[in-house]
């Protein structure tokens, strides 16, 4: 059966006929415009019912369905006339595009012919876009100029994850955003902390109006100027705790913070950051032989909700007992929920030694 949404129980019996139109149309390849219209109960709907039905079968915007396979809106082009010129005239169907899981199935020439066919019919609406610049089968049209045409919807990008190999691959976005809600950056080795000048990128508030939350792995705050201060959600992975220091002392309106960093050998000193309208807060220990994390270099007043993992409280059980006591009392947050994950502890002693805490797991 085709995955779905939840959906009114009066829409089952469409959704089934649309599937069978589906087999029908794809696994049988039969012509089903000669099939009688009574035969095909869905035919008999609105388009407007119909459209809505095909929207359904979507992941929830801004999660982009599959370019290719039974699960792709391409699917739907494919059973009859009418059905065709539907989902060709819904612009929903084709407003988030994934070109990474594209990369890996084709060659980078049918990318480039794809691409931009799916988003032109995506109409008016924003776009959410997953782009590969580092896939190696990309090169070819990457010198055609695949980026530089899908640069050409950047007025209608709401939703970015960019893959690169290479910061200076971000001078084609570091035109105006007016759209851009949410950043992915995923670089395919880590920056040098001793970028030269030509490798920083500036992306500046005025070009990002609408951004609040950003999402960086193995780039470090330092080699790319974004406006931290608007930001209310960042997510920060595989760097050093002093790298990251440039965003957290700019990111005062924070109220989600995922952490995958470790303390450098020669950490900074200095006073405790103080985040005071974080609600969550999350952090586990990346390359722990580098150096952990140290819990006690934030403090969050309005913490709600804590999900960390166990090797950054310390050694011993009274130890790591203390070091959350500690974190606690010197934020003076009112903790709702607690995750510990990477768990040696049992969740009976930490339900003892925090019985205020309404919500404990222990993983």
């Amino acid at each position: 059966m085709l995955h779905v949404t939840p959906v009114q129980r009066t829409d089952v019996s469409v959704l089934y006929c649309t599937e069978q139109a589906l087999a029908g149309g794809v696994m049988r390849k039969r012509p089903q415009d000669d099939v009688p219209s009574h035969k095909r109960p869905l035919l008999s709907l609105p388009d407007e019912t119909i459209s809505e039905i095909f929207i359904r079968f979507l992941p929830l915007y801004p999660e982009p369905p599959p370019l290719a396979g039974r699960y792709s809106p391409i699917v739907l082009t494919h059973i009859c006339h009418r059905l065709r010129e539907i989902a060709r005239a819904t612009p929903e169907l084709w407003r988030a595009i994934n070109l990474v899981s594209l990369l890996h199935q084709r060659a980078g020439k049918d990318a480039a012919l794809g691409g931009p066919i799916w988003l032109d019919s995506s109409g008016c609406l924003p776009i959410s876009l997953k782009y590969d610049c580092h896939y190696e089968a990309m090169q070819d049209s990457l010198d055609g100029g695949l980026l530089a045409t899908l640069v050409q919807y950047r007025s209608r990008w709401e939703h970015l994850v960019l893959y690169q190999g290479d910061l200076r691959q971000l001078d084609a976005i570091s035109a105006p955003l007016p759209l851009i809600r949410t950043l992915t950056l995923v670089c395919a080795r880590r920056v040098p902390g001793s970028t030269v000048p030509t490798t920083t990128v500036a992306l500046h508030s005025c070009n990002l109006p609408q951004l609040h939350s950003v999402h960086l792995v193995f780039i470090e705050p330092m080699s790319i100027t974004l406006p931290w201060h608007q930001l209310t959600s960042l997510e920060l992975g595989g760097i050093s705790f002093d790298d990251a220091l440039v965003a957290f002392e700019q990111a005062e309106a924070l109220i989600t913070l995922k952490l995958d960093i470790y303390h450098s050998p020669f950490q900074s000193g200095g006073a405790t950051l103080v985040f005071s309208f974080l609600k969550t807060l999350q952090i586990v220990p990346y390359w722990a032989q580098h150096g952990l994390f140290h819990l006690m270099t934030i403090s969050a007043p309005a913490l709600r909700t804590l999900h960390i993992s166990e090797h950054i409280l310390g050694g011993g059980t009274s130890e790591r007992i203390c070091s959350l006591q500690e974190f606690i009392t010197i934020s003076g947050c009112s903790l709702h929920e607690l995750r510990i994950v990477d768990a040696n502890m049992s969740e009976t002693t930490y339900r003892t030694a925090f019985p205020g805490i309404q919500f404990i797991e222990v993983l």
